[in-house]
């Protein structure tokens, strides 16, 4: 498996030269589809792209009202260390960057937990209390001033893990496994945090004050990959500015000339063959069915939609994977308010955590221009530096998209059972108890909400896995079938970020290009 841009783009590169022109079709037009059309076609392959509603991005889905007030209903994040979504968003698109401010970054913000409402900082005084934690649990949380200092024993293992080369490369699939990685890939998240921690009280806290709870039954290897693969970022994440679907919108546009771009078609059936990919295809209503056989076909289909559909020719092993392959639910309700109130305080950027219904809140990181110096299209520094000062300075108050809610499995699935039309309602209502403001007349204008489950063409958030899928399951999801491959973040390692569809993609590409 091939770990850097820079060398699978050299590896493309190199297995493409000289061979004759592929006519390659690419079903879904999410990052990963856009990915591998843009180098497919860029290299003179006739690429088609087959996709089911009338737009690019898959879940990466930004809700827009105005070019200055937009939030994310999916992808909204891009860590430091994932190269692979900085290529394109910065070296390919040109796209321009700046800093997100993540949930405990900033230390204003608050927790509503068991009944106690308080700041961030002052939860050392008035939150923890109330939990009967051990003397040793105390000292980590008071010595490193962040509840979050409970995950002590998680950071210990990733040092453990990465100082063995073995365990690493057992960890990523790049290598045989280990008695260490298989004994990990046996915990779910729960069973780690009970042993290594003392008490079932510090296990209820850091549920309560991250939302992972809702995930303690998945596979704990899931974020020990997930800390080595962000290792070395400080927690330093990146938002596109304009929103995250300007990405697969500036892909769309770099290639609009080349590729063809089939919108509302739905695949229904795939069927492998020897020599080709018969595929078969109708409008959203079932009529105007269309049976083709195509060279190679690339699909990017969550194997949540996958399963849904008539399939031929592949292996058991596929089948076996694409069945029961893990899918997390997520739900986001963002609620449209007509000011910024959250500003009057000095609060950008930077999330709430409440163990009610709503369970995360997220505030804007604040708007600025690029800075003198910064690396093209990175707005850092100086910007970084004022934005607690910002509002002080007098900016007029705006209207503002607030992510009321972002939850996870059960809790998605609760808030995600309430009907659409409810659910600002229901979450304004929730969030009010932090910030009062939401009751007033006229302040919530309206929102937008998605529960991902109930997305025809997601079924589902993101790949997240559970104790053993990495074993059962994972090799098979990346195995072609004849002519047909696979790409998406479930596809990858990086399960539930762009950067695994888009590493996924061009691995595909790699394969695709070099039959």
């Amino acid at each position: 498996m091939l770990a850097k841009v820079d060398e699978i783009l050299a590896s493309i590169e190199r297995l493409d030269s000289g061979k004759p022109r592929k006519r390659i079709t690419i079903l879904g037009a999410g990052i990963a589809s856009l990915v591998a059309a843009y180098e497919l076609s860029t290299r003179g392959h006739r690429v088609k792209v087959v996709e089911a509603t009338k737009r690019v991005g898959g879940r990466a889905h930004t809700y827009k009202v105005s070019d200055d007030v937009y939030h994310e209903l999916g992808a909204m994040r891009i860590p430091t260390t994932h190269e692979f979504t900085r290529h394109y968003a910065l070296d390919v698109c040109g796209l321009t960057l700046r800093r997100f401010v993540n949930h405990h970054d900033r230390q204003e913000r608050f927790y509503n937990i068991r009944g106690i409402v308080t700041s961030h900082a002052e939860a050392f005084t008035r939150l923890l209390p109330s939990f009967r934690l051990s003397e040793r649990e105390k000292r980590w949380v008071t010595e490193a001033s962040t509840i979050l200092a409970l995950f002590t024993p998680l950071g210990q293992v990733t040092n453990e893990v990465m100082a063995s080369p073995v365990d690493l490369d057992a960890l990523f699939g790049r290598g045989p496994m280990t008695d260490r990685i298989k004994e990990l890939g046996q915990l779910t998240l729960g069973d780690f945090l009970r042993r290594n921690l003392d008490t079932s009280e510090a296990v209820d806290l850091l549920g309560a004050v991250t939302g992972l709870e809702v995930w303690w039954d998945k596979a704990f290897t899931m974020l020990l990959r997930d800390e080595i693969s962000t290792h070395g970022s400080g927690g330093v994440l990146h938002e596109i500015v304009g929103g995250t679907e300007e990405l697969p919108k500036a892909l769309r546009e770099m290639i609009k000339d080349r590729v063809e771009i089939q919108y509302e078609r739905v695949v229904r059936e795939i069927h492998a063959r020897a020599n080709a990919v018969q595929i078969v295809t109708s409008a959203k209503d079932g009529t105007d069915r269309q049976r083709t056989d195509e060279d190679f076909v690339l699909c990017t289909i969550p194997f949540s939609v996958l399963r849904r559909l008539e399939l031929t020719g592949v292996s058991i092993e596929k089948q076996r994977a694409i069945r029961n392959l893990t899918y997390a639910s997520s739900t986001k309700v963002l609620l449209h308010c007509a000011e910024k109130f959250w500003e009057a305080g000095g609060v950008v950027g930077g999330g709430s955590q409440l163990d009610s219904l709503v369970r995360q809140v997220y505030y804007p990181s604040a708007e600025a221009q690029n800075e003198p110096g910064t690396k093209r299209g990175l707005l850092e520094g100086v910007w970084a530096e004022r934005l607690d000062t910002s509002i002080k300075a007098g900016r007029e108050s705006k209207p503002g998209i607030l992510v009321g809610s972002y939850c996870w499995d059960a809790d998605a699935r609760r808030l995600g059972a309430i009907p659409k039309c409810d659910r600002v309602r229901v979450v304004a209502d929730h969030v009010s108890e932090i910030h009062p403001e939401l009751r007033l007349k006229g302040m919530v204008l309206g929102g937008e909400s998605m529960f991902w489950d109930e997305n025809p063409w997601a079924a589902g958030a993101f790949c997240f896995m559970r104790p053993g899928d990495f074993e059962l399951y994972y090799s098979d999801t990346r195995k072609r079938e004849g002519r047909l491959y696979f790409a998406g973040e479930h596809c990858s390692l990086d399960q539930g970020w762009m950067q695994g569809a888009i590493q996924s993609s061009l691995e595909a590409v790699n394969e695709i290009v070099s039959a």
